[in-house]
């Protein structure tokens, strides 16, 4: 991380290790494993809050971009079938998901979306040092039940998960991306 700000149209590598800064409050989407999430802490995932000042922080704040693309479920059988039916891999893995990482395409495909996060390509946002994905389930909600008079309501919980699903996929609004990055 180099703590510059991101010029509107710079290229972010996959791979790359940013930081993401709320434009309202200058604050740093931040993690780590001191603190269960509200909502979903029965689920093991760990709370994501906003921290620092102006992009200034520690490495909490810093997340590694994962690239992936969308494939067809057939194409996806067909690449990994001895991987899906492999009861070694365990139950978090979720094998009905469309969703695969690009940066080991063995596919010979060089297209740039594979290289760089665009507003086409989907992404993981993967914390640096504890390696949980940003996620937002609408299982998680913020309700009159478990945040009474809260200023939050109907709003999803936005949490740092292990278990890597569809919840950890995150797109470019159709608008573009309003969030300040640091690489």
């Amino acid at each position: 991380i180099t703590n510059t700000p991101c010029r509107n149209g710079t290229p972010i590598q996959c791979g790359s290790t940013i930081r993401l800064t709320h434009v309202g409050s200058n604050k740093n989407l931040h993690s780590h494993d001191q603190y269960l999430a509200p909502l979903s802490q029965a689920h093991g995932n760990n709370e994501v809050s906003g921290f620092g000042d102006e992009g200034v922080g520690d490495e909490s704040d810093d997340w590694i971009v994962d690239c992936v693309n969308v494939v067809k479920k057939e194409k996806e059988k067909e690449k990994g079938k001895a991987k899906s039916s492999d009861p070694s891999r365990g139950s978090d893995v979720n094998q009905s998901s469309s969703v695969i990482d690009t940066r080991n395409n063995d596919d010979g495909n060089d297209d740039a979306h594979e290289k760089y996060w665009n507003k086409k390509t989907l992404i993981r946002l993967r914390h640096s040092i504890t390696h949980r994905c940003l996620s937002a389930s609408s299982k998680f909600k913020y309700t009159d039940a478990n945040c009474p008079r809260c200023p939050i309501l109907g709003d999803v919980e936005v949490s740092a998960r292990s278990r890597v699903d569809d919840s950890c996929v995150w797109r470019v609004a159709e608008d573009g991306a309003f969030f300040g990055v640091t690489v």
